[in-house]
Order: structure tokens, then sequence, then C-alpha cells
């Protein structure tokens, strides 16, 4: 994900510097955007599994 940021932020000061047209920066951060969020979701599945074995883990144990 740093190397995603550093990414934006060179390309944010590209921009910036007219070396790089805004259409084309609002793409990379569209693009961007999707990335974390698939990242995020994966990382929530992650936990949801690991909650859903411990909750199997107290159900046999009677807890």
């Amino acid at each position: 994900m740093q190397s995603l940021a550093s990414q934006l932020m060179a390309a944010i000061t590209e921009c910036y510097a007219g070396e790089l047209e805004p259409k084309r920066l609002s793409a990379m951060a569209s693009a961007a955007s999707a990335v974390v969020r698939v990242h995020e979701v994966g990382e929530m599945q992650g936990r949801l599994e690991a909650l859903e074995a411990a909750a199997q883990t107290r159900k046999r144990w009677g807890a």
C-alpha cells in the first residue's frame, strides 16, 4: 500500500507541475481507490473468518 501511496503522491506532484494531465491523475486515483477497497474487504473477510472460528470453538466448549 505504501508504494501505491508514493506513486499517487508523485502523480499529484507531476499534475501540479503540469507534467501529468488531471484526467490521468483522476483515473489513477480511482484505480487506487478500488485497490484499497479490495484490500479492505480481504482484511475484513479474514477477521470475520477468525471470529467465526472463535465462536465455533466457544460453542464446542459450551462457553
